[in-house]
């Protein structure tokens, strides 16, 4: 019986380990330095976004934490010099104006599948804050990631994503399909901004983290806690999360404008590859944000 039961166990540890190394996902193995060069990470004091500047700080990178909750920011930003103990990471909320350029832009702050909501702007709160807040820091940046020169890099922490229509009404309203509809735009900008800025020689990628355990759901802390439970051998960490964001940012061959998960190419939308809807979509989010 004894042997039976040991068996047993053994077989569902090995079972535990091939189901976490399954969905643990690519690595970045890639080994290359940024010294000296500034980056911005939006949503940057937990989760991937974390990972990433801990990351980038490790490589050599001075990196600005754009973050809402400036004490929280502060919080990370004192674990991640404890960690690694090099860098110069700023816990910053929009204050970058003295910065003369960027080489690198990660555009990882999101939320997910939340209740009907507005931004203060009227904008629904996904498509707000996945596609119209990322799109319009990229484009006020823009001249100084220019000024950087070739070499620097514009990424996008997207999700495999729906369709469109992509615009969210209450009435109407899905909170998966809002999520799925503002991810999906962030591929096609992506998409865009490689194109209109390949002579420059500035490379875009959007990329899917995997199913990662963050915080990215907007729900009761009660029920955070149960999902974490039940889901922690299918999800990745933080860390596994964030390794696809840095081989974008560090892989010498990017293809600009693609779309990458675990850490290689794969397949977007096809309506990524609508000319006709992708500057319908720029077209709507420069109004929207008043560029246009």
């Amino acid at each position: 019986m004894l042997k039976a039961f040991a068996a047993f166990g053994g077989a569902c540890g090995v079972l535990l380990i091939a189901n976490k190394v399954y969905f643990s996902g690519g690595k970045c193995y890639e080994t290359g330095r940024l010294d000296g060069k500034l980056a911005i990470v939006t949503g940057a004091n937990g989760g991937i976004g974390k990972e990433t500047t801990a990351e980038l700080v490790r490589r050599g990178a001075i990196v600005i934490m754009a973050c809402r909750n400036l004490e929280r920011a502060e919080a990370a930003k004192v674990d991640i010099v404890q960690r690694y103990g090099e860098g110069q990471p700023s816990a910053l909320t929009t204050n970058v104006v003295n910065s003369h350029m960027f080489d690198i832009l990660v555009n990882n702050a999101g939320i997910m599948a939340c209740p009907y909501g507005e931004t203060k702007d009227g904008f629904e709160m996904q498509m707000g804050t996945n596609h119209l807040g990322p799109f319009l820091l990229t484009e006020l940046l823009l001249p100084l990631i220019k000024r950087a020169g070739p070499g620097s890099r514009i990424i996008f922490v997207s999700s495999r994503s729906g369709l469109v229509p992509l615009n969210g009404e209450k009435a109407a309203y899905s909170r998966f399909n809002s999520y799925c509809r503002s991810k999906l735009a962030n591929v096609m900008y992506s998409s865009y901004l490689a194109k209109r800025l390949e002579t420059d020689g500035i490379k875009t990628a959007s990329v899917h983290p995997g199913v990662v355990q963050t915080d990215l759901f907007k729900l009761p802390e009660s029920m955070k806690t149960i999902l974490r439970f039940v889901t922690r051998p299918f999800m990745k960490t933080p860390w596994e999360g964030a390794q696809t964001t840095l081989y974008t940012i560090l892989v010498q061959n990017l293809k600009s404008g693609a779309y990458y998960s675990d850490c290689a190419l794969s397949n977007p939308s096809p309506i990524v590859f609508d000319e006709k809807a992708t500057e319908c979509l720029i077209a709507a989010s420069r109004k929207a944000v008043g560029l246009d």
